[in-house]
């Protein structure tokens, strides 16, 4: 596909044509490169979509060698096609022949992968409602009124003269305190507190 302009006339060539792009095969993908705008935007949207693409393929490959079912000449294929698409020194074309070359159309099989998983994705979650025969059965307490929760200290074997002591120290202690703060007078001042400050 070849696209003229006219140029105005001038002079001899009064109809002369100037080509303005070069021919390019009639493929859907030319096609869609060629007529896509050449803004930034754009050729950051076609560098993700490559990376995209480039990722797909690595991980195709990847899968390939992991599951052992290649005999030597495909591993050696596969191999060097996944270093060539891991390298960063490779040209992108030569990227692109690569994956061609090692899966067709790889754009179709990444849709159709993506519209296979798409339906499982979009399974419907739903919450189980509880059945109407089922029964809940509770863990029965007695409770016996006359008789009170008791730790049993017996088992400790300490002396009773001991506790007892202790118990009326901090008890004396207690006395105390109350006693010390029954002799607290609080007499209020008649001057009032200020600040001096000079404000200027």
């Amino acid at each position: 596909m070849r696209f003229y302009r006219q140029m105005p006339p001038s002079g001899k060539n009064k109809n002369r044509k100037i080509k303005c792009a070069p021919s390019l095969p009639k493929t859907d993908h030319n096609l869609k490169t060629y007529y896509t705008c050449t803004s930034n935007n754009d050729q950051e949207e076609l560098k993700r979509e490559f990376e995209v693409e480039l990722c797909w393929c690595i991980e195709q490959l990847q899968k390939a060698l992991k599951a052992g079912k290649l005999n030597k000449k495909q591993v050696q294929d596969h191999v060097k096609a996944l270093n060539t698409l891991m390298s960063s020194t490779t040209p992108v074309p030569q990227k692109r022949q690569v994956m061609r070359l090692s899966f067709g159309d790889y754009r179709a099989k990444m849709v159709a992968e993506e519209k296979k998983y798409s339906g499982k994705i979009n399974a419907k979650i739903v919450t189980a409602k509880p059945d109407s025969k089922s029964t809940f059965v509770r863990k029965s307490v007695l409770l016996n009124e006359g008789e009170s929760f008791k730790f049993n200290f017996d088992a400790l074997n300490v002396n009773e003269d001991s506790s007892y002591t202790h118990d009326h120290t901090l008890k004396d202690k207690d006395q105390n305190v109350v006693t010390n703060c029954n002799h607290f007078k609080f007499i209020p001042s008649n001057s009032t507190f200020k600040f001096s400050f000079n404000i200027d």
